[in-house]
């Protein structure tokens, strides 16, 4: 019985000191990475970020036709990285190599087809499904290459560990077709190339992780599968409120991490108007979706709870969008929207834009005017928003009955201790209490007061020469949801989906 009591006590106090659940960062940009200048990869790594998502366009290195090699010519070997017939690898693996060199971890998102890798009953499009096993030994390629032991000349690559197969496939915008008479079949046909995928990237080494494709947030007749319907499609399930195994399906499908995009229309707190459709505010029904598919054995990987991802998330900011959120509420959301995904059950959460896109390139009204940095006519030039503060500290204190609840992490994802203080009516910032992050960075907890009104901010010593670093002020006073498309422009709500890549 002793025995028992201390083996218990034991127990309590490792889950007393244990770290918090651990919530990582990361950066995608259209263009900021493509020189493969040091400086983008440089502010991505002080803005705190760990992941930097990498869209590798499949056309953009494959042959233009299909290789059918004569007498004189090498022969074809599509899971070859080095084969003469691939082109433009260099493109890629300069933006790898900065991004190792600043210890970024790289997620290669690997999408779009060929014309003559397209599956039949779909031509001449970018984003037509590819032919399983075209796109798979074309992922084994990718995944040799950066395997960490290929040298393509000009030095050993650095290894990716991260790859993700397609981009959207529930959303006609990015892979085609996603019905066919009416009825849905991009759930099927994706499953294949997972799995395909999947197989590919492991095979090269089975320590490589697969993300599946981040998802588009809402149902659109004829051209978007709301993304919980999508999911279940996918995964064999079936039931909205109590999702379970599909009777008859013996489907799996394989991968290490589930994503999705819960672009929002809205604040942080928004759900989608549909019942298949995922918002920043329906992320719970998504995870209680993916742990029953755990339970059930749909999901081929080693984790017994798979990991759960946002790929990409935004919202524009005014300026220089018009249409975009005013500067304060634009860095309040998104340190707020970290918080929602981390109560939900996100891990890692990527940000779209690190700079906003330049003026004159497209007509305002789709430009992407996300980034944590105002665009100058040069990169060194460009002014941080207050987001940038936020996402690298995000802090948030929402206020209860008996005053405030708060969260955080801290800069560096380390331990450390961290002041609060409380800003009043009456003036002047004091502190209220002192929270300890633990191992991942994260500080959270409770602070009784009878102020309702004023600021509240979080500090913590850097160890650099500055001394502390301070979060944006977050206000007690909530700012209520109010519809904000997150690509901003003209106030439509029928366009949500991006307009990118």
């Amino acid at each position: 019985m002793i025995a028992i009591a201390m083996a218990l006590l034991a127990s309590l106090l490792f889950t007393a000191h244990a770290p918090a659940r651990p919530f990582q960062t990361g950066l995608q940009d259209l263009t900021a990475y493509d020189s493969g200048d040091a400086l983008p990869f440089q502010r991505t790594k002080a803005a705190g970020a760990k992941y930097l998502r990498i869209t590798l366009y499949w056309p953009r290195i494959a042959p233009q036709s299909r290789p059918n090699p004569g007498p004189l010519d090498p022969a074809w070997d599509p899971t070859d990285p080095g084969s003469p017939y691939y082109v433009g690898w260099g493109f890629y693996d300069q933006q790898i190599r900065q991004a190792s060199a600043q210890g970024l971890t790289v997620i290669l998102d690997v999408s779009q087809t060929p014309s003559w890798a397209a599956a039949p009953g779909c031509s001449g499009q970018a984003i037509c499904t590819p032919v399983p096993a075209d796109y798979t030994a074309f992922a084994t390629a990718v995944a040799r290459r950066y395997s960490g032991n290929f040298n393509p000349g000009s030095g050993t690559l650095p290894r990716v560990r991260y790859y993700q197969a397609e981009n959207e496939p529930n959303l006609n915008f990015f892979y085609k077709p996603v019905f066919q008479n009416g009825h849905p079949v991009s759930p099927d046909t994706y499953r294949v190339l997972l799995n395909g995928f999947y197989d590919a990237v492991h095979g090269v080494d089975n320590s490589n992780q697969v993300l599946s494709a981040g998802l588009a947030p809402l149902a659109r007749p004829g051209a978007t599968i709301g993304p919980l319907d999508f999911m279940r499609r996918l995964l064999c399930m079936t039931g909205r409120k109590r999702p379970h195994a599909k009777p008859g399906c013996k489907q799996k499908a394989k991968l290490d991490i589930w994503t999705t995009h819960p672009y929002t229309t809205g604040g942080p707190t928004h759900t989608a108007p549909g019942p298949d459709d995922v918002s920043l505010g329906d992320l719970p029904q998504m995870t209680a979706l993916l742990r029953a598919a755990d339970r059930a054995g749909k999901i081929q990987n080693a984790s017994k709870k798979t990991p759960f991802w946002v790929t990409e998330i935004s919202w524009d900011s005014k300026p220089p969008d018009n249409g975009g959120l005013p500067l304060a509420i634009h860095a309040r959301w998104l340190a707020e929207s970290f918080y929602r995904m981390y109560k939900a059950g996100v891990s890692v959460a990527v940000w779209f834009e690190l700079r906003d896109e330049a003026k004159g390139s497209r007509p305002d009204s789709e430009l992407y005017q996300s980034g944590l940095y105002f665009r100058a006519a040069n990169i060194e030039d460009d002014k941080p928003k207050p987001a940038l503060e936020a996402f690298r500290f995000p802090f948030v204190a929402l206020k209860t009955k008996t005053g405030f609840l708060f969260w955080g992490r801290t800069p560096t994802s380390r331990s450390a201790s961290v002041r609060i203080e409380l800003k009043g009516p009456k003036g002047g910032y004091r502190k209220v209490k002192v929270a300890k992050a633990k191992g991942t960075g994260i500080f959270q907890g409770t602070v009784k007061t009878s102020t309702t009104k004023g600021f509240v901010r979080a500090k913590v010593a850097t160890g650099l020469s500055v001394g502390t670093e301070t979060s944006v002020p977050f206000s007690l006073k909530y700012v209520k949801d109010f519809y904000q498309p997150p690509f901003g422009g003209k106030r439509t709500a029928g366009r949500l989906t991006p307009r990118r890549h």
